[in-house]
């Protein structure tokens, strides 16, 4: 189902899954990884706020379920090759 058919307010942290949308726009792996740290600090920022600051993610273990559900959320179109290119650059590096 594609999320146009979503409200904004049916969709939980919506400006991560929008930060990862933009991954797409760029070909350096750099800006990609750029918006991916975009996603995260708003991911945090999200759950700051909801919980009114008496919870923050403090660990991979919190941040990962979250970054998997706005990944399976973010409408991209080659997911697997962005994420290869991602992938080779950081083991290039």
């Amino acid at each position: 189902m594609s999320s146009k058919f979503f409200l904004e307010s049916d969709k939980p942290y919506l400006e991560a899954i929008r930060q990862i949308e933009k991954i797409q726009q760029h070909s350096s792996p750099q800006d990609m990884l750029a918006c991916l740290s975009s996603a995260f600090g708003s991911l945090k920022a999200a759950v700051v706020d909801h919980h009114k600051g008496k919870f923050e993610l403090q660990s991979m273990d919190d941040l990962l379920p979250l970054t998997i559900y706005c990944v399976s959320r973010a409408e991209l179109s080659h997911p697997a090759s962005q994420r290869n290119m991602m992938e080779d650059y950081l083991r290039c590096c």
